[in-house]
């Protein structure tokens, strides 16, 4: 049986709800400081005088979960550059905040992603192993993280009441292409196509208390602009974030198996977001007709025999769609040329697990 399709495997822990993990963590802390207690982080009208790190140390460790290996050189142009070599996409944060984030694929699509407020920024500073920050000069700060899988995560530290609420950026959206906010609160880019391009997970904010600051992004063409709802109760400082990416796998492996080749991929987290509904404005259905097309282009640009023969991308579209059927989404994906063709694999799908 493939590990990936497995109900009963440690990677059934993976399932959809890996989308909502990361922004259940916020009204989940603030549920527990209540119920166990705590006494907050900081009153209301008090301000934390933390650094930037410290502050989303402090207040959203999560975000530091799958950050990429990556050394700093605030001297050069660039000062952090990652290479994701499962994925073959590379990611570059400047020295120079105008300069904005490049993410660059394999196929030569680039997407730039403008910073907010960078013009009045200072110039990149090292404030953890693989991390800068950008004081922004106006009470709040920018620390891109870089994540494995080729994704990065910009996270804005907001001082106090007097920092700003509103944060643009600007992202280089295809020509003839869109940006827009799905059901889900998600972002998709898509090309003149409409095909997927790229994606940015929901918005999120919290507080110094652990409680959740109500955000959410707006978009005027090529603008994602994250508005971030403070409010008199709201404990300083708020670490908030967009979370962008383009790839949909990472990981992509070749091995034999029974005779015959085995053909593997993970799902990134943020193609997570997409095939759980992030994917567009009619959700999960969306998602997978991303999967179905981009995600599927990913694996044959990278193995482009594997479309010699129908049972893999049939067990492909089995593990896209597995959650419709009630099955455990996995993240990982094993496609076995050994098994024979089956178009009617949706028959008795329950039992075969997508392994015929």
């Amino acid at each position: 049986m493939v590990a990936g399709c497995d109900p009963g495997s440690g990677d059934g822990e993976v399932m959809v709800k890996l989308v909502e993990s990361k922004w259940a963590i916020i009204p989940l802390l603030a549920g527990a400081l209540a119920l166990g207690g705590v006494a907050p982080i900081a009153a209301a009208d008090e301000e934390l005088d933390l650094s930037s790190i410290e502050a989303i140390e402090l207040i959203a460790p999560e975000v530091f979960e799958g950050s990429a290996e990556a050394s700093v050189s605030v001297s050069d142009e660039t000062a952090v550059e990652v290479l994701d070599e499962a994925s073959g996409l590379s990611v570059s944060v400047p020295a120079d905040a105008e300069d904005g984030i490049l993410l660059e694929g394999k196929e030569g699509f680039e997407l730039r992603i403008d910073l907010p407020n960078a013009s009045g920024a200072g110039d990149a500073e090292e404030v953890s192993d693989g991390i800068v920050a950008f004081d922004n000069g106006d009470g709040s700060s920018t620390v891109p993280i870089v994540k494995d899988g080729g994704s990065v995560q910009i996270i804005t530290v907001i001082d106090g009441p007097d920092s700003p609420t509103r944060y643009e950026y600007e992202f280089s959206v295809p020509e003839g292409g869109a940006m827009v906010v799905t059901e889900s609160g998600a972002v998709l880019i898509t090309d003149r196509n409409g095909d997927y391009a790229a994606a940015v997970a929901p918005a999120w904010a919290t507080d110094a208390d652990g409680n959740a600051v109500p955000t959410h992004y707006e978009v005027s063409g090529s603008t994602l602009t994250q508005v971030v709802g403070i409010g008199a109760d709201t404990a300083y400082p708020v670490v908030a974030d967009p979370w962008a990416g383009i790839q949909l796998f990472t990981g992509f492996k070749r091995d034999w198996y029974n005779g015959d080749r085995r053909y593997s991929a993970w799902v990134t987290p943020l193609g997570a977001v997409v095939l759980g509904g992030g994917g567009g404005v009619g959700g999960y259905a969306a998602g997978q007709l991303v999967f179905r097309g981009a995600g599927w282009d990913e694996w044959k640009t990278v193995w482009p025999a594997i479309t010699n023969k129908a049972t893999l991308q049939q067990q492909y579209n089995c593990h896209v769609a597995a959650s419709l059927y009630g099955l455990p989404f996995t993240k990982d994906y094993n496609l076995e040329r050994f098994r024979a063709n089956r178009s009617n694999w949706v028959d008795n799908v329950w039992n075969h697990q997508c392994n015929w």
